[in-house]
C-alpha cells in the first residue's frame, strides 16, 4: 500500500526519471501504483480457456513490468498516468500475441493431421489458390475495410484475416462475440453499400 504522500507524490512529474537514475523508491512507487492495473487488463484480455489453461495473470504482468525495466531507457513519461497506459497498452498485445501465436501452432497441427490423415499415411492433394485477380480485389478489399477504423475493429480484421472463428477473434481481442459479430455485419454492410451487388 502507498501512502497519502506516496500516491500524491506518484502522480507529480519526473517519477519515472527518478526511477531510470535508479531511485528504488521510484521504482517501488511506479510498481504500486502500475502492477495492480496491469494485472487487471491482463486478466480482462485471457478470457480464452487456451490461454487461461496456460497462464496466469502475473505471467503476462511480470513478463510486461520486467520488459519496461530492462529498456527504460527507451522511454520518457511525465506521469504515472503514461506509465500505466503505455504498460495496459504492451499487456493487451503480448496477451493477443500469444494468443495469436498458439491458434497459429493448433490450426498447424490441424493442417497436418488434415494432410496426413489419422493413420498418418500421406493423402493426396491438389493446390488450390487464388488467382492474381481474386488476390488484388482482395487487396483492395482489405484496404478499404481497415481504411479509417478503430484499434478495435482493426484488432477483428487482423483475427479474421489470420483464419480465427468469431469465437476465436473475440477471445484474441478480449471482446464479447456478439460485439465481432456486430462489427463483422457493419463491415460487410458498408462494403456492399459502397461497392454495390
Amino acid at each position: 500500500m502507498t501512502s497519502s504522500s506516496e500516491a500524491s507524490e506518484s502522480k507529480s512529474d519526473g517519477l519515472f526519471a527518478r526511477a531510470q537514475s535508479g531511485d528504488q523508491d521510484a521504482w517501488k512507487i511506479l510498481f504500486e501504483a502500475c502492477y495492480p492495473k496491469i494485472r487487471r487488463v491482463v486478466r480482462r484480455r485471457m478470457n480464452s480457456p487456451m490461454i487461461r489453461s496456460l497462464y496466469d495473470s502475473t505471467d503476462f504482468a511480470s513478463d510486461v513490468w520486467k520488459s519496461l525495466a530492462a529498456k527504460q531507457d527507451r522511454y520518457e513519461f511525465q506521469h504515472v498516468d503514461d506509465v500505466m497506459k503505455f504498460l495496459a497498452k504492451a499487456a493487451r498485445d503480448k496477451v493477443a500475441a500469444e494468443y495469436r501465436r498458439l491458434m497459429a501452432q493448433k490450426r498447424q497441427e490441424e493442417q497436418k493431421i488434415a494432410f496426413f490423415g489419422e493413420d498418418g499415411h500421406a493423402i493426396d492433394a491438389v493446390a488450390i489458390g487464388p488467382t492474381p485477380s481474386q488476390v488484388a480485389v482482395a487487396r483492395e478489399a482489405a484496404d478499404f475495410l481497415v481504411a479509417d477504423q478503430p484499434d478495435d475493429v482493426l484488432e477483428v480484421i487482423k483475427a479474421k484475416r489470420d483464419g480465427c472463428s468469431n469465437d476465436e477473434a473475440a477471445g484474441q481481442v478480449g471482446m464479447n462475440v456478439r460485439k465481432v459479430q456486430r462489427i463483422l455485419k457493419t463491415l460487410h454492410e458498408t462494403r456492399w453499400l459502397t461497392w454495390g451487388r
